[in-house]
């Protein structure tokens, strides 16, 4: 429903769209937009949960890799339970503790024979809980979840 060109009564020739022509489109890219935006969203929202399991899984790596050089310069660790304030101001462990990513905001670790059996990290806003073999993310972080850790339920 274009129209090339039109005439006035003087013979002027008009060109372009009509008003309701450019309306159709606006209205037609709204719908568009509305669509896509969701599941861009979604998208950009699963990809950072990803990176935060990702970067705990590093951390936990690091945290295994440290014990591991501490029990052969020193006695080991038979169990202990280390918050990210304690290995940062344990010079044995966070010297040692080198890794790509982002470095977790708060953390509880569980170790047990120089190894992490159990941790909960919270990393780029998102709580990962680590069992030993995997890793999950279970939601945002948030100021309770070192007490439902302690009290051995999750957070959902």
């Amino acid at each position: 429903m274009i129209k090339v060109a039109k005439s006035n009564r003087e013979g002027q020739l008009y060109k372009g769209f009509t008003l309701i022509e450019l309306l159709a489109v606006i209205v037609i890219l709204a719908v568009v937009a509305l669509v896509a935006t969701p599941i861009i969203m979604t998208s950009v929202k699963n990809a950072k949960m990803s990176a935060a399991n990702s970067s705990a899984l590093g951390y936990i790596d690091g945290v295994n890799k440290s014990l591991e050089l501490n029990a052969l310069e020193y006695e080991g660790t038979k169990y202990a339970i280390y918050t990210l304030a304690d290995i940062n101001t344990n010079n044995i462990l966070s010297d040692n503790i080198k890794i790509q990513g982002n470095t977790p905001t708060d953390a509880i670790i569980y170790v047990s024979d120089n190894s992490v059996v159990n941790a909960n990290i919270c990393i780029d806003g998102y709580n990962v809980i680590y069992n030993g073999s995997s890793s999950e993310v279970v939601g945002e972080c948030n100021t309770l979840y070192k007490e439902t850790v302690l009290n051995g339920s999750y957070p959902v």
